[in-house]
């Protein structure tokens, strides 16, 4: 049957300074340097349907997910809100939208001797809270996946593949095997990058009923997070790369950019160093596209180069545009084992905590030293919890459009799962959507779990390698059965 296909952008920054998601501490935004959007791609064929919205925020949290839902069974009823993909650019420069938030990623709770952490900001008046920006940003992105639905018409679809350097590892190895998130590699020990990097982009390019190119899906393994520590609401490299696009191909023009597989991956090049000096005359790494001074050169340079890519692929998806596809859509709810901790690891952990915490000799911390102690708290309520709940759901969805494929997943996930799933696929292209309906950490391989540091740690998220490879497996079967029939 025909293809109906519509999209839409909306604007989802808040009208007030909020407290930016990311970081261990308290940041509130002064500013806006970049809109923050969703983008919203949807496409049935009269027996099936797909909608994927992206937001510019840190992640698609349970709570505003079910916010959106529930906001857009109201008015659709004939979308299958279960079905919905909502997924984030991963941006550490846009609003909270949790409940509530705790200063340095810890529950109170589980922090012991009643000790509390003091925010390093005082939030002004007039500042929105993650409630109101939840309930801000489920309204406007609702509406706009409803005005999507219904704007649909005839439509055409075509594929196409770029390459654009965008992300690297950001974990270094050290010849003891130990490992470190933005480890040095300027020491003797340096052993080697723990992985690899993925520079190829998936491309789905939309036309309408005249043929005409209305938008495009976008897979970059990537992070938004150039600029990931200023205190400004930013879009980041995305923001640029729409300002590029709609140089070239119309302010109307829609680009949904969605997050593969990039939980060991970032802007930043590890190894490589260009000779520059900064005001106290010292060395300071600054690779092709971020600057640790985080300035604005990095999203501009990335900006330039997918822009340009998604832009020069154009004419491959016209030669290949189809008006008829197969369309297939599931969603599951998986249950992942939950990283356990032994009872070794939480008396040392127990031990490390209190000498920490004489050392502070107070009992109000620092955002800082609320970070210092994330490894060890988090580690005791894990074990803490883990014989109450040894398993934990999350949601996945897999889809098809003609020999495409959509896998999504809850986690920051570690680039080497992506590559299997992408590898074994069925599917002449799999797309893969990180940090999808939910955000349960980092998932890291066991490699990494072996060298440790922050993105590896117990605390760093809820599942580990055995549950990478049950979602890498959950995956694959729900694919290899919709080309099966």
């Amino acid at each position: 049957m025909s293809l109906k296909i519509g999209m839409r952008s909306v604007n989802i920054t808040p009208p007030a300074p909020v407290s930016l998601a990311g970081q261990f501490r308290i940041r509130v935004s002064e500013g806006v340097e970049s809109p923050l959007l969703a983008n919203i791609f949807a496409i049935e064929n009269g027996e099936d349907q797909i909608i994927i919205c992206s937001m510019d925020l840190g992640n698609a949290g349970d709570e505003l997910c079910c916010d959106v839902r529930r906001k857009v069974a109201k008015r659709c009823s004939d979308i299958r809100v279960d079905d919905l993909i909502i997924a984030s650019t991963h941006i550490h420069t846009g609003p909270n939208t949790a409940p509530t938030r705790h200063v340095g990623g810890l529950d109170p709770k589980y922090l012991p001797y009643g000790i509390r952490v003091i925010p390093n900001e005082v939030a002004p008046p007039e500042m929105w809270g993650g409630d109101k920006c939840r309930e801000y940003i489920s309204t406007v992105v609702s509406e706009g996946i409803c005005d999507a639905w219904e704007s649909r018409d005839e439509g055409y679809f075509g594929a196409a593949f770029g390459r654009a350097v965008v992300g690297h590892c950001r974990r270094a190895v050290y010849a003891d095997g130990s490992a470190k998130l933005f480890g040095t590699t300027q020491v003797d020990n340096f052993f080697e990058l723990e992985a690899g990097q993925d520079t190829g982009v998936e491309l789905l390019y939309a036309f309408d009923k005249n043929k005409k190119p209305i938008g495009a899906l976008a897979n970059v393994a990537c992070p938004a997070q150039v600029v990931e520590d200023m205190k400004v609401i930013s879009a980041d490299y995305w923001g640029k790369v729409r300002d590029w696009i709609h140089r070239e191909l119309g302010e109307d023009f829609v680009l949904c950019g969605l997050l593969s597989a990039a939980g060991d991956q970032c802007p930043v090049d590890l190894i490589r160093r260009f000779r520059m000096k900064n005001a106290d005359n010292r060395m300071y790494r600054r690779s092709d596209t971020f600057s640790m001074e985080n300035n604005y050169e990095g999203t501009y340079e990335i900006g330039k180069r997918l822009g340009r890519e998604i832009v020069e692929r154009l004419p491959e998806a016209v030669e290949v545009m189809k008006g008829e596809a197969v369309i297939k859509n599931q969603t599951l709810t998986v249950d992942f084992p939950l990283r356990r901790v032994s009872v070794e690891e939480y008396e040392s952990n127990l031990l490390k905590l209190r000498a920490k915490l004489d050392e502070f000799g107070t009992s109000e911390i620092t955002p800082g030293q609320a970070s210092d102690i994330h490894i060890y708290a988090g580690s005791i309520k894990r074990y803490l919890l883990q014989d109450e709940a040894p398993t934990f759901a999350g949601k996945v969805h897999v889809a098809r459009i003609d020999d495409m494929a959509f896998a999504s997943n809850p986690f920051e996930l570690f680039l080497d799962y992506g590559n299997r799933i992408r590898g074994r696929s069925p599917a002449a292209q799999t797309f893969l959507i990180q940090l999808c309906d939910g955000s349960l950490g980092y998932l890291p391989t066991e490699k990494a779990e072996r060298g440790s540091h922050y993105s590896a740690y117990v605390s760093s998220g809820w599942t580990g390698h055995e549950g990478g490879d049950l979602l890498v497996e959950k995956t694959l079967d729900i694919l290899n059965k919709m080309w099966d029939n």
